[in-house]
């Protein structure tokens, strides 16, 4: 019995079944998602030193205006409801206290390509008081798992810093991580970790896909 040709033959096939089974990655570029009127995404908001869940959200694209998304936002458990103002890349647009300038910006743009690298500039955040700052790199694409299912998304690491201008002058570093899944033409997974300007860590926020409801 030749056990060296056995084992070899066993190699063989070993390694032809595994190149079957291999994970197929998304070819590059992905190009930018083709949102539609009733495009529907519920996710949930998570406290990351206690991974409890905070609440949820839904936004719906309720409109399109001068290249502009417009999607209404409804939160729960406060059952807030608001109209917000998004890039056809995703991306927020947001102003400042003093101005009702909309400044837009974020850590998704298109084409997502291998090399990708990005940055954003003065982006105010939700409450207007404060403006962030980053640059982003990719970092290809991954399996993830989220409420929604398990999804081949591309991974966007940003590092930056965020300034006060309201309320008091500071300043501190921030990361954010984001996961963008070309099945579900958004993201499935956020998160946001900041600092105090003392460089004691803050927010740890997890914001993860529960739901997605295409337009009919």
């Amino acid at each position: 019995m030749n056990t060296g040709n056995n084992f070899g033959i066993g190699v063989a096939l070993w390694a032809l079944l595994g190149a079957t089974v291999a994970w197929a990655q998304p070819s590059f570029p992905i190009e930018r998602p083709a949102i539609k009127l009733g495009d529907a995404w519920t996710s949930r908001t998570v406290d990351g030193w206690n991974n409890r869940e905070t609440g949820q959200f839904t936004v719906t694209v309720v409109g399109f205006e001068a290249e502009k998304v417009l999607v209404r936002s409804h939160a729960l458990p406060s059952d807030q409801t608001q109209t917000q103002t998004y890039t056809a890349d995703w991306q927020p647009c947001r102003s400042m206290q003093n101005s009702s300038e909309l400044v837009c910006g974020g850590s998704l743009r298109f084409p997502l390509t291998a090399d990708y690298k990005h940055s954003y500039q003065k982006l105010p955040r939700t409450n207007g008081m404060t403006y962030l700052d980053a640059k982003c790199e990719g970092k290809g694409f991954e399996k993830v798992k989220v409420p929604a299912g398990e999804f081949d998304a591309f991974k966007i690491e940003c590092k930056g810093a965020w300034t006060r201008v309201f309320g008091g002058s500071f300043s501190g570093q921030y990361e954010e991580t984001y996961w963008y899944a070309p099945d579900v033409r958004h993201r499935v997974k956020y998160v946001f970790n900041d600092r105090r300007s003392n460089g004691q860590p803050d927010t740890k926020l997890i914001v993860e896909l529960t739901e997605f409801k295409p337009a009919p």
